[in-house]
């Protein structure tokens, strides 16, 4: 009798689960994982390449003694006299490059010179008085006279000292690289940089590169502002290359460095990698090479010289393998 209350109760008990169960799954979602489907790695490649590799580098070489010069003129008074330089001039130290006139300035410099020229008139017409006859005295006139032309003389020397110093003079040889735009046309406004020249040797100079041997009187071009310009190299030392130009840079004057070009002895007959192709472990150098079906193998290579991005391969490649460069 206890086994069939326990059956009962085990059957009644199921069927709740049951109900339960069923009237929950009525509310319940489906959750749909999605998932990318498989995808073989694809790897950045490049060529084993085998023959002549030309090594081709760039050298800096930059102006000796180079300075850029700024000519300012601020003092509003000024009027604009005569411009007598051009963007491109060559100048000479002491060169006029710019006049100005300045109305109150010559103005004081002129009664300076007609109360001089007055006082000097004076003391003349005192002097010949006096080689008439002795009397009257007019020597302490002279001498005052003559003291009031040294003031006169020294108020017209320093006003045109001043007034020179408003005119625009070349500080050093060189090579105009600028002119205010106002000046081209014909007006001045006060400010900064109204003229600007560079100055320097003409001479340009470059570290000596180890692995090149240059040749006094080589040649060597190079394009800079949409401008083919040719160098030549004038001296060699342990250190450096000193070159001078062959092309008339006078447009390029503001210029301080050049780059040209340089070609090395060509390698023959070798084969070469992208330099990004071939990594290092501890003291071995292996590169990934790709084989049909796409898979990588690591192979043990022997490097030689780097050229331009390129490592030789000296062991380990013949030319033409697939390698990777990740």
């Amino acid at each position: 009798m206890k086994h069939k209350k326990s059956c009962k109760g085990a059957l009644l008990f199921l069927g709740c689960a049951v109900c339960i169960g069923g009237c929950g799954g009525k509310s319940r979602e489906v959750v749909v994982i999605e998932r990318e489907p498989y995808q073989r790695i694809s790897y950045e490649t490049t060529e084993v390449l085998k023959g002549d590799l030309e090594p081709r580098f760039q050298m800096t070489i930059k102006a000796e003694d180079y300075e850029s010069i700024s000519y300012d003129v601020t003092n509003p008074e000024l009027e604009l006299d005569t411009v007598y330089v051009a963007e491109g001039d060559r100048v000479q130290q002491g060169e006029l490059l710019v006049s100005f006139r300045c109305d109150s300035l010559q103005q004081q410099i002129k009664e300076h010179q007609e109360s001089y020229e007055q006082c000097r008139l004076l003391a003349e017409h005192y002097s010949r008085l006096m080689e008439i006859g002795p009397e009257p005295d007019y020597t302490e006139d002279i001498k005052l006279l003559q003291e009031d032309m040294q003031v006169e003389e020294l108020y017209v020397e320093e006003l045109t000292e001043k007034l020179a110093d408003y005119q625009i003079v070349a500080k050093k040889s060189g090579i105009i690289t600028g002119v205010k735009e106002e000046l081209r046309n014909g007006y001045f406004q006060p400010g900064n940089n109204q003229v600007t020249e560079a100055c320097g040797s003409g001479r340009y100079i470059a570290e000596k590169p180890a692995d090149h041997e240059f040749r006094v009187g080589e040649l060597y071009r190079t394009t800079a502002d949409g401008i083919e310009c040719e160098f030549r190299v004038e001296e060699i030392t342990e250190t450096q290359v000193v070159f001078s130009a062959v092309t008339d840079l006078s447009r390029m004057a503001g210029r301080e460095e050049f780059s040209i070009v340089i070609d090395g002895e060509a390698k023959k007959d070798v084969v070469y990698v992208s330099q990004k192709a071939v990594h290092r472990a501890q003291e071995k150098r292996f590169v990934y090479v790709l084989d049909d079906a796409g898979y990588r193998e690591a192979v043990e290579v022997t490097t030689g010289e780097t050229v331009d991005g390129y490592c030789v391969i000296t062991n380990g490649l013949s030319g033409g393998e697939k390698v990777t460069l990740d």
